[in-house]
This record gives structure tokens, sequence and C-alpha cells, in this order.
């Protein structure tokens, strides 16, 4: 069987509470088949909070291209955007999806996911790995 990699959320007091959660989710979704593509297929999580802080506190240096639409939606065009013009959303989107790649990059089938707090005023905890399918 093969693997694709998964990015998920969970909301809990604790970490584990989060992905105990997401877990609970993804197996009343989509069963309790150990290849059933989610979260549920993963052994448990590594605490990356440290590493999505790391990123989301680098200088803003370079430029990031970026597929707009224009006019009617049949047209679209890259732009270069300077990381240091982007909002706070557009920043912590990239910084999220830096984070992302490197989970995924560093964790395999069948293993721990990494997980983050994402924000602590709503208890949102972010997971991102490899999941059996």
């Amino acid at each position: 069987m093969g693997a694709h990699n998964l990015s998920d959320c969970g909301v809990g007091k604790t970490m584990r509470e989060a992905y105990d959660n997401a877990v609970s989710y993804a197996e009343n979704e989509h069963g309790h088949n150990g290849y059933n593509g989610t979260i549920s297929t993963t052994q448990g999580f590594k605490d990356k909070t440290g590493k999505l802080e790391q990123l989301l506190s680098r200088k803003r240096k370079g430029s990031v291209k970026f597929t707009v639409n224009v006019g009617n939606g049949f047209g679209f065009k890259q732009i270069d955007k300077h990381f240091k013009d982007m909002t706070e959303d557009e920043w912590r989107t990239k910084c999220v999806n830096d984070w992302e790649e490197e989970a995924w990059d560093n964790t395999k089938k069948w293993e721990e996911v990494w997980g983050a707090l994402s924000n602590k005023k709503t208890n949102l905890y972010i997971f991102a790995g490899w999941a059996a399918a």
C-alpha cells in the first residue's frame, strides 16, 4: 500500500487532546481501516511548536511567486511579492506552508506526525506528516 502527505488540525486543551480529537474525527468520517489515508493511520506526534515559532520569527528577506486571477477567472499571471510587503495573515500562511514542507520531508508512513500549537486563543493545533493509503 502507499502513502500520501497529510495536513490536519484539531482543537484541545493539550496537543494530545487535539491529536486524539483529530484521530477520532478521521475514524468517524473515514472508518478504522489502517489505510484510510487520514491522521488515524499515524502513531502519535512530535511537538514541533518551536520550529513553527522559529519560522514565524525569521526575518522577511526575499520574495515569493504568487499566481493571481486577472479578469474573469480565465486569465492568470504570476507576480513576485516581497516577504516584507506581506500582510500578517499572508506571512503566517507562508510560514505554516514551510513548516508543513519540513514535516513531510522529515516524517514517514506509520510514524509520528509533526504537531504545533497554531492558535493559543482557540487551542488550535496543526499536524503534518504521512498517512497510509
